[in-house]
Formats: C-alpha cells, structure tokens, sequence
C-alpha cells in the first residue's frame, strides 16, 4: 500500500492507525505491556503529550532502555517506521485531531446497524434513505440546540465570549477546555517582535512534554504558530496560544485562527469549485487525475441536485447539455484540447445557472418530501448514475428503482426528451 500510494498520491500523508500499533504491542510485548507495567504508562504518557521529534526520541530510547526492551524485535520495527504512527511526525498535517481510523470504522458501525449483511438492492436502497435522512436529522437537531444554547461564561475572557458566537455547541466545549488550561501558563513579551515565551506557572510531575513554548505571530496578528503545532493537527487553538491572546488583550480571535469547518457558518457560502483544476489545465493531467477531479465535481453536483425537485430537475437538464457538448466536440490532439470544452458554446445555457433559493430542501414528512417526490437516494442514484453512463444505460439501470419507489419513469426520462419508454406502474 505505501508503495501504491506513494506512486499515485504523492501529495497524500500515509499514515498508520495508532490504535492498530498498540494492539500490535500487546500482542508482541506480552507481560511487558500488561496493564499496571510501567513500560505501558510511560510509552502512553510519551504517545499522548504534545512533544517535538528530538524529545520523542531521547525519551523513546529512555524508556526502551529502561525496561530492559532495547532487543525487542516489535519495538526495533516501530521505532524504525515512527513517522508512519507517531504524532510529532506529522502535527503539521490536518487530521482533526485524530490519529486512527476512527472515522472509517464508525462510518461501518452506522451502515451495519441500518443495512443487513445479505439485504437485497431494493432494501438497500430504501434503508439507506433512511439512514441519510436519520443523520439530516440528527444534524438539524444539533444546529437547533447550538441556537438555543445559552452559554454560561466561566473564564470571564473577551475571547470567549466571541468563541460562543463562532463555534459550534460541541467545538465551543473543546475550546474552552483549552482555554480553561491556559490559566496554568505564564506568557512573556520575548524582545524579538511578535515572539512570545509561554511556560508552566507551576513545573508539572510529569516529566514528559516541554516546559516552554514558544508562540509567534504575523505582523497583522491574524495568525499565530506555536511548537506545539496543536492548531495545524486539530484546527482549534492550543491553550498557549490562547495565553498569548489573552496576555495581549486581544477582544476576539484573530480570522487566522478560526478554522471554518468548526463554526456554525461552515457551510455558508459553498461554492462548486474543482480542486487542482488551474495546475492540471496548464500543465497537462493524465487520464486518472482527470478522473478524480470530475468524479469530485460530480458528486458536488449530486449534493445540490437532491436538496429538491426543482434543484433534480435542473442538474438532469445539466448533465443533458454536458453530454450534448461533449458528443459534439471533435479534438484532434486528444491531450492538447482536454480542456477547451469549456469555452464551447451550448445551447440552453440559461438552462445551467444554479438558484440556490429554488434548490432550497423542503421539510421531510413522512421519509417523502413536502412535494411528493421521490426519496433523496433515489434522485440521488439516477444523477450519479446519467453522469457516468451512456443515457440508454441510465435508463435501463433505474427502471428498477422507479418500480420500488411507484413512480413514472416517464418524469425521469423527460428532462432527456424521450417519450418512447413506457410508464412503470
């Protein structure tokens, strides 16, 4: 796989899940990582502390040594492939803070409690509507409870007061637990401009992690970089930098510091936008790069296209110019005029502009829209479906589907203007 990946992706960070490596350990280790040996709580204590590359490695080798571990074959290999598991290894990336395949496996764990092992497509399909319509839900409940909220000011800071307004009910929770554990820091202006020296008010028992930080900003004060490198990892504040804003008696955080997934404007102004677009069409992208970028505009496109009939319709329409354009383009250098569709003339532009007020998703009543529409995962599946097959094959491919949700598949094929297929009853 690393291999592979460095091959095709090399701009991707491959990384190995950490939970993977410690159940690895205890398969390896035996009585040496037992539950009350200090091996364990020493190697814990180095794996979940914020430390930089040099310290990690003087303190690996102490504890290693220490236990009487330095011929351990597992821990030979671990050592060897650190910057494969270890989090100073790669704090500088954007995980969100998460170090293990916790994602993909709660994703499973959701699916499998919706969709049994053996259900046959017609079930699938139908449970899985339910399943996307489940998580609107859930998603439409935390974001009226993050409205509701009233929040109950207990650092008695500027800063968090406008991190009530910003964040998000749960991200608004992590933060002011950072925020709470900048109270043990003392922070001094050091002589060097926009440098700034945060260490303990009282030195910690532990003796693993630093007992200075270090905190610099840009000259307009929107950004700032700590060692610690705990907002690169997690997209939140660490609590030194929040010392220092506090320390300089900043009102509210800085725009650079704001990531805005966390926020409770994160999906506000959501544009359609194809990463890697401008360098591939200058430079020249293969086949499978291509691939990606319009396999991830059409999912974009999926989205947007199954918030309602109206918004299902237009993205037919979309992809029926997209194929006529296509179908009449004559290229003689295949790689040179790759991306010269776009200045090709279509008939029914007009027809391509997206009205985001119209394509606004009606209240849910029922598992069916307020329209009487089909399901989400229905519309969903045919637009994926006409945006990766020829039309003949579309239909072929949903007339199933039409027949499960007791609908016309004349109304599909119409945005097509094909009258010639019969109505499913």
């Amino acid at each position: 796989m690393r291999v592979a990946i460095d091959a095709e992706l090399p701009k991707t960070r491959h990384r190995w899940c950490k939970w993977h490596v410690l159940r690895k350990a205890k398969e390896s280790l035996g009585q040496a990582y037992s539950k009350n040996s200090a091996f364990k709580r020493e190697l814990h204590e180095l794996l979940d502390h914020l430390v930089g590359v040099e310290e990690f490695e003087t303190r690996w080798a102490e504890i290693v040594t220490g236990n009487g571990l330095g011929d351990n074959d597992f821990l030979t290999r671990a050592y060897e492939n650190r910057e494969m598991w270890a989090k100073p290894y790669f704090t500088d990336t954007f995980c969100a803070g998460m170090t293990s395949t916790q994602r993909s496996e709660s994703a499973n764990h959701v699916l499998k409690t919706y969709i049994p092992r053996s259900a046959p497509m017609h079930l699938f399909v139908s449970q899985f509507d339910r399943l996307v319509t489940d998580r609107i839900a859930d998603e439409g409940r935390e974001e009226h409870a993050t409205k509701q909220v009233n929040y109950l000011l207990r650092a008695g800071v500027p800063i968090e007061r406008h991190a009530t307004i910003v964040y998000t009910r749960n991200l608004f929770e992590r933060f002011y637990k950072e925020l709470f554990l900048s109270g043990s820091f003392l922070c001094v202006s050091h002589e060097e401009e926009n440098k700034f020296i945060v260490t303990y008010a009282r030195p910690p028992s532990s003796a693993v992690g630093r007992r200075e930080y270090v905190v610099r900003s840009d000259e307009t004060k929107m950004n700032y970089w700590c060692v610690c490198k705990s907002f690169e990892h997690s997209g939140i504040p660490c609590r030194h930098v929040l010392k220092v804003l506090v320390h300089v008696g900043v009102a509210e955080l800085p725009s650079g510091m704001i990531k805005k997934r966390w926020t409770v404007s994160a999906r506000d102004g959501a544009t359609c936008i194809i990463p890697g677009y401008g360098e591939a069409a200058s430079s020249g992208a293969d086949a499978a790069s291509m691939h990606g970028m319009l396999h991830a505009a059409a999912m974009e496109l999926v989205g947007m296209g199954t918030t309602s009939r109206q918004a299902f319709e237009l993205a037919v329409d979309y992809i029926s110019n997209a194929k006529a354009a296509l179908s009449a383009m004559t290229v003689d250098d295949p790689n040179q005029g790759l991306f010269d569709a776009q200045n090709m003339p279509v008939e029914g532009t007009e027809k391509l502009l997206f009205d985001a007020s119209v394509a606004a998703p009606p209240r849910m009543t029922n598992g069916s829209n307020a329209l009487g529409t089909t399901p989400s995962s229905t519309m969903n599946l045919f637009i994926h479906t006409a945006s990766m097959k020829p039309l003949k094959h579309v239909l072929d491919s949903v007339e199933d589907f039409a027949t499960v949700h007791r609908f016309e598949l004349a109304q599909l094929a119409a945005p097509f203007n094909i009258n010639t297929y019969p109505v499913v009853t």
